[in-house]
């Protein structure tokens, strides 16, 4: 495997437009989530344990033109509708189908509706959100800094238990986007000292999670804190998971969590999608024009990592990489404008949830991690057959414009 994740990184880099760091982080997430896939499989037929999961992860060693943005508002709006307006029948049939098929519903037909309409909504939102930002992580060449930030988080959720005595999720989102902002603060500042950024990335992520494994052995080695959950997610639960306001129940906690971030994502990156733009072709120019910089810089990976942490119960950590870069590559190989990346991208995240998700469901594997291995067959789809950017296709207009040129 370590042989095809090297010629898969060294075939995108050589027949195709997409950068080094690109490439490295978008096979490291499909790789990564086919492993789980297949770990998940093993642990399904009894002859692996999750113990084994454990050790494999951590040792033991101790922009958009209005008519986009009116689309993918409409559609959310109608998704959210009509989760709401049937979240009556969706709740009963979840906690007792045996008494609602008693009352005529329709529970076989309500049960597909149900889990469809979850998986869509919110891998629409996680994609769409992971996508607008991710888009301008490819383009900066800073594709595995979404990979950083969901190694580096693991200090800040266990420091959050330790402080709040609770194990509550929102506690652990804050605790989470405040690492994921050091983080990004650490690796700006040792690019300023002259680290290369690959070499800065790679030392504040691994330093931090180191620190996160450390703090967990010794302040709550007996303390379930739900890693797995954090690490990678799992979407079939998240009906359960809902949020109270006022003592009313709005729904799931994930959709409001990603449709929040996926909201803010869209509404400042179109306010300032002229900025961004420049700022992601020529800082330079940028710089001239008296454009901040720096501070479109900071916007941008704040946005990165509270994306991140809002797709921690839907994808997981360490996946959610998969999700800032993937989906981004497959439109970056069919386009060259930056709107149209934007919305292919969160079409393609969109594909992604659904097909993967009836994948798990053969399969009986993760939700999350086939998710990503259907984004990575988009990717290699459009590598080969891409119209303007495709191996295979380039080599097939080679071909003909040589057997053109015989005949004359």
């Amino acid at each position: 495997m370590d042989f095809a994740a090297t010629f898969a990184i060294s075939a995108l880099i050589r027949y195709s437009r997409i950068k080094s760091d690109s490439a490295i982080a978008a096979v490291l997430s499909v790789f990564f989530g086919f492993g789980i896939m297949l770990l998940t499989e093993i642990q399904h037929s009894g002859a692996g344990n999750q113990s084994g999961l454990d050790k494999f992860l951590f040792g033991q060693a101790a922009a958009m033109v209005w008519s986009d943005v009116y689309t993918m508002a409409a559609i959310s709006v109608v998704l959210i509708g009509i989760c709401i307006l049937f979240f009556k029948e969706f709740k009963l049939l979840s906690f007792d189908p045996g008494f609602a098929r008693g009352l005529g519903f329709p529970v076989g037909l309500l049960d597909k509706l149900l889990m469809l309409l979850i998986v869509i909504l919110t891998g629409m939102l996680v994609a769409g959100g992971c996508s607008i930002v991710g888009c301008f992580l490819v383009l900066r060449k800073m594709a595995m800094i979404g990979d950083a930030i969901s190694h580096a988080v693991l200090p800040g959720i266990v420091i959050a238990f330790l402080i709040s005595g609770s194990r509550d999720s929102v506690w652990m989102m804050f605790g989470a986007a405040a690492l994921g902002l050091l983080t990004v603060y650490l690796i700006q500042l040792f690019q300023q000292g002259g680290l290369q950024s690959d070499a800065a990335i790679g030392v504040v992520f691994t330093t931090l999670f180191a620190i996160g494994v450390l703090l967990v052995s010794v302040f709550a080695s007996n303390v379930h804190l739900d890693m797995d959950h954090v690490l990678y997610g799992e979407i079939a639960y998240m009906p359960w998971n809902t949020l109270e306001i006022a003592g009313v129940d709005v729904g799931p906690r994930a959709v409001w969590t990603t449709g929040m971030m996926f909201l803010i994502n869209m509404l400042v990156v179109w306010g300032f999608f002229k900025q961004f733009k420049i700022t992601s072709f020529d800082p330079a120019l940028a710089a001239s024009l008296g454009i901040p910089v720096v501070f479109f810089h900071y916007l941008l990976m704040s946005l990165v990592s509270l994306t991140t942490v809002a797709s921690f119960e839907s994808v997981g950590a360490i996946l959610v990489v998969g999700m800032l870069v993937v989906p981004p590559l497959t439109a970056y190989l069919l386009t060259e404008k930056l709107s149209h990346m934007i919305v292919y991208s969160v079409g393609f995240g969109a594909i992604s949830s659904v097909a993967g998700f009836y994948t798990a469901s053969m399969l009986d594997a993760s939700i999350a991690a086939c998710m990503l291995c259907v984004s990575g067959v988009l990717l290699l789809i459009a590598f080969l057959f891409s119209p303007s950017h495709g191996v295979v296709w380039q080599k097939w207009l080679q071909q003909r414009g040589m057997v053109g040129e015989e005949r004359h």
